[in-house]
């Protein structure tokens, strides 16, 4: 229960456990001046579109999901060797629109790994209903979701991260396109 101080702490040494959370930021889009540009993987069909969000002072790329549309776009990322555990996500977003009407996200994570074919099955995991903002461009982060790492995600596999805007969805009222800015994703890590 006590704090330490001027310790050296060494994950190597047998015996000693250390877990820890690392974030990290998956941005949606970059923008080169009005040509926008996505570093997510995008599909042949219903794929999210990049955008550019140009206000006064800043420009910064985005992924639109338009209404009716059930968009996706997908990411991928190594899970290092000590990767253990839950995945937490977090979408942040906005829409030129002033209204308070949901939106739906989805979030799906299938794994791949040593000698897998490079093609998991994804499933689902939808965020509950996400009221939007009186004022248009506002930013507007989803609650904290912990995604079910789909099949058999181990340490060092591949993991494949998809978003979906379920427009479809009764509770999707928001009658306008969503601007995907970014995932924040939590993940947990042992030494």
């Amino acid at each position: 229960t006590g704090a330490l101080t001027n310790t050296t702490y060494n994950t190597e040494s047998a015996g000693n456990v250390f877990t820890y959370k690392r974030y990290l930021w998956l941005p949606a889009g970059v923008c080169q001046n009005v040509t926008p540009g996505t570093p997510w993987d995008l599909p042949a069909a219903n794929a999210a579109v990049a955008a550019c969000r140009t206000g006064t002072n800043t420009n910064k790329g985005a992924l639109a999901f338009a209404d009716g549309s059930n968009l996706t776009a997908q990411y991928n990322l190594y899970l290092n060797e000590d990767w253990t555990g839950a995945i937490d996500a977090t979408i942040v977003y906005e829409a030129n629109s002033t209204s308070t009407n949901n939106t739906v996200w989805q979030i799906a994570i299938a794994c791949a790994g040593d000698a897998d074919a490079d093609d998991p099955a994804f499933t689902d995991d939808e965020f509950t209903a996400d009221a939007g903002k009186a004022t248009a461009h506002q930013y507007n982060a989803t609650a904290v979701n912990t995604v079910t790492t789909t099949g058999t995600c181990l340490a060092g596999d591949m993991m494949h991260l998809r978003v979906r805007r379920n427009s479809a969805h009764a509770s999707d009222t928001l009658a306008a396109t969503a601007l995907l800015v970014g995932v924040s994703l939590k993940l947990r890590e042992v030494q």
